[in-house]
């Protein structure tokens, strides 16, 4: 399509003659690659990519019936495409992994020879060889779009794995590690000194965290427990900075 835009832009300017008799030969060229619905459905070995084709086609039949030669073509081209974006070549070549994909696919001798021989013999070298090349670029670049999209969608889903990991992981403790009044009350140790060294533990690492982690009505009766006489009406906070330093400054709780 793009070859014959151009030729039909520049048909009649005289500066652009050369250039349109150069896309004229590319054109009919890459007619060769193409075959007619018809005899494609009578000859054809490949009748269930057709049946493939024709679901696909919309109204306009946009989609090109290309011959059996060419499709396995594009097979062999999407099977070396495949081994060579491999997570290792992405991390070597970086910004230079597209450019990598190309000269690794032009080099690959079979792939040129198999090209070759969708042509009539008469062909230059030249002209295959730059078809050869756009092809392998417009190629290269719809397959890295779709590796892209794969990768991507790979990451999302390692990030949902992980962010549920993170939420079981976070569950399980729940149950077992969270101290809390409770907990206080069913500790059996003698004068319950197990709470109380966690409870200075916590306190050393976030002096808020008995404002943060308790109720008023829990802190009074740990003010209680630390024989912290509250005078008059103090807020949760300024009571959980009272029971927190008497914690600090006893080695058990009554």
């Amino acid at each position: 399509m793009h070859k014959r835009s151009s030729i039909k832009e520049n048909l009649y300017k005289n500066a652009c003659k050369k250039n349109i008799q150069s896309l004229s030969i590319e054109l009919d060229l890459l007619q060769h690659l193409c075959e007619a619905e018809g005899i494609l459905f009578e000859k054809s070995e490949e009748q269930e990519s057709l049946c493939e084709t024709a679901r696909k086609q919309n109204v306009r039949k946009g989609l090109t019936n290309i011959s059996d030669e060419t499709y396995h073509f594009f097979l062999n081209l999407d099977k070396a495409i495949r081994s060579l974006e491999a997570s290792q070549n992405i991390r070597l070549y970086g910004q230079k992994f597209f450019s990598f994909i190309q000269d690794e696919l032009f080099s690959i001798k079979t792939l040129r020879q198999s090209f070759g021989y969708l042509f009539p013999p008469t062909a230059e070298k030249d002209i295959l060889d730059k078809l050869l090349k756009e092809i392998l670029s417009k190629y290269g670049l719809m397959s890295l779009s779709q590796l892209r999209r794969n990768y991507l969608e790979e990451m999302k889903i390692m990030k949902t794995e992980a962010h549920r990991k993170q939420i079981k992981i976070k569950k399980s403790r729940t149950g077992k590690d969270v101290l809390d009044f409770k907990v206080i009350k069913c500790d059996q140790t003698q004068e319950k000194i197990a709470s109380h060294k966690r409870l200075q533990s916590e306190i050393l690492k976030d002096d808020s965290y008995l404002s943060n982690k308790f109720t008023k009505a829990a802190l009074d009766l740990l003010s209680k427990a630390n024989y912290i006489s509250v005078k008059g009406r103090q807020s949760k906070k300024e009571l959980g900075v009272a029971v927190s330093n008497a914690i600090m400054a006893s080695e058990k709780m009554s």
